[in-house]
């Protein structure tokens, strides 16, 4: 009885080899890809998401002041000081009178921080107590007294904010610009505010 044992030749062998890596391959830049446009497409969620809420916030608080405590600085860099009437914890205090103090002055700008373009917000507390709505007065009138204030409560609102700009007028007009570090992804934002005070 004779029988024929046939094996697997070296060139079988190597031709499967071949298309398995091929595949691998393959699968390797499928997954590649996906995983740079999740997190391509993360990063312009992040953008626009802190774009809306920046500009919530800020139209909120400005919305809250007066045209006569509001400043603006049409730049470069451009921005906006004004005065509020909360407190760093949120917080009204009323004077006797039942008028609320104008205690907090408050600006927004744009400036690099650890290379990233963000939003930031500044702001000066324990500067006096007014029952009516007082102005912005030199040098606090101009961003870059604010930016080489380093002595003050300073906060990264938002993060690749390339651009926030401020025009004055009635509405105050406010815009926002937001782009990925890579720049392929660019949004553009914008509000008009006006003081109720």
């Amino acid at each position: 009885m004779s029988q024929s044992r046939r094996g697997t030749t070296l060139l079988e062998l190597s031709v499967t080899m071949f298309l398995t890596a091929l595949m691998l391959l393959c699968v390797q830049q499928i997954l590649s890809a996906a995983a740079r446009y999740y997190n391509s497409a993360t990063v312009a969620m992040e953008i626009q998401q802190n774009l809306l809420v920046s500009l919530t916030r800020i139209s909120a608080e400005m919305s809250e002041g007066s045209y006569f405590s509001t400043q603006v600085d049409e730049g470069p860099p451009s921005g906006v000081m004004f005065w509020t009437v909360r407190k760093a914890n949120g917080t009204v205090e009323l004077a006797p009178n039942g008028k609320a103090y104008w205690q907090r002055m408050v600006c927004y700008y744009t400036d690099t921080v650890n290379g990233v373009p963000c939003l930031v917000h500044k702001y000066r507390d324990g500067i006096g107590q007014f029952t009516e709505a007082p102005v912005v007065d030199s040098p606090w009138d101009k961003i870059e007294t604010w930016r080489a204030a380093t002595n003050l409560k300073t906060k990264v609102v938002a993060r690749h904010i390339r651009e926030f700009k401020v025009t004055n007028t009635q509405p105050i007009f406010l815009e926002m610009t937001g782009a990925d570090p890579s720049g392929r992804y660019l949004i553009k934002i914008d509000s008009n505010v006006s003081p109720r005070n």
